[in-house]
């Protein structure tokens, strides 16, 4: 009886150990989220990956023409815009089309997403991104998003 007892026992710490394992693994991150729109972004970061020098100038000059001003370049992303456009991505792309950009002409098509830190922004705000969608190093849509995961179009 006592080794039945143990072997529960067991069993038990096994399982519980296996549960808080898999909960602290997926845990998500502590910081700041800029994620709130994973779903239209989706890609992984690519540790140290920065805009090639003609797209870096081209997102420079874009920015500028906007009258941005930027610290400079922060992260990329390599990302798939989907074949088949969901409720969000749909939204998105009519920010886009505000913008005078439409993704679906890039439907399918991998592209790379570079973030750079907007500085004068015009409500002030402390954390301020512009974010810059490029194929074959050609600006094909973008948008200006807050801290708080919120975008609008790039204007």
């Amino acid at each position: 009886m006592l080794k039945s007892q143990q072997m529960i026992y067991y069993v038990i710490s096994v399982c519980l150990i296996m549960i808080l394992t898999i909960t602290f693994m997926y845990q998500p991150d502590s910081r700041k989220a800029r994620t709130a729109n994973a779903n239209i972004r989706g890609g992984a970061p690519i540790g140290g990956k920065e805009p090639g020098q003609g797209e870096n100038l081209e997102a420079m000059q874009f920015l500028q023409k906007l009258n941005y001003q930027t610290s400079g370049f922060i992260e990329a992303k390599e990302l798939v815009i989907p074949a088949v456009f969901d409720d969000t991505y749909k939204k998105y792309n009519e920010i886009q089309k505000k913008a005078g950009f439409d993704l679906t002409a890039y439907r399918g098509r991998r592209a790379m997403l570079y973030t750079y830190s907007i500085t004068n922004y015009a409500n002030n705000m402390s954390e301020v991104y512009a974010n810059l969608l490029f194929f074959d190093e050609t600006i094909i849509g973008g948008d200006i998003e807050d801290a708080d995961g919120n975008i609008k179009p790039l204007m």
